[in-house]
């Protein structure tokens, strides 16, 4: 595999994890408040949080309108979905990995959420890889399709 056409093996694991930031599809919040999760993400990466103003503004990138000082541990499989993905992108400094980050999501939110997104990256010159099963967000959103049902094994 390569990054920006070199090996991943040249790169030091940390500032590549930094540089692509991976999105998983799976939740992990804790059952505290929005805000208390995003704190908890960014010790974890011993950086400093970001502003209440420019939290809130990741949460409605996400099509979520909360108080960050709602609790997770009442929402909805969709709205963890969504802090959760607001909390990693508010980490993007270049390359953004999306597993699924629709899943969870009515398809009127998911039309949101990706619109908001592609114009998010755009701005932002970030590079964006997602995996998606839902092939009218994939028609609608995607620049580049790599179709995985079309590939054959060599």
């Amino acid at each position: 595999m390569f990054f920006r056409e070199n090996p991943i093996t040249d790169y030091e694991i940390l500032p590549y994890r930094r540089q692509v930031l991976l999105i998983p599809q799976t939740v992990y919040l804790i059952k505290d408040s929005i805000l208390d999760n995003f704190a908890f993400y960014y010790e974890n990466r011993q950086e400093p949080m970001p502003s209440e103003e420019r939290m809130k503004f990741f949460l409605s990138l996400c099509s979520l309108d909360m108080e960050l000082h709602a609790s997770c541990d009442t929402l909805s499989g969709g709205e963890r979905q969504r802090v959760f993905l607001a909390v990693f992108l508010s980490f993007a400094q270049d390359t953004v990995l999306l597993d699924e980050p629709t899943a969870a999501l009515d398809d009127k939110t998911a039309e949101i959420v990706m619109k908001n997104l592609k114009k998010y990256f755009r701005e932002q010159n970030l590079t964006a890889v997602c995996v998606c099963h839902n092939r009218y967000i994939v028609k609608k959103y995607a620049d580049t399709v790599i179709d995985m049902e079309k590939l054959t094994h060599a």
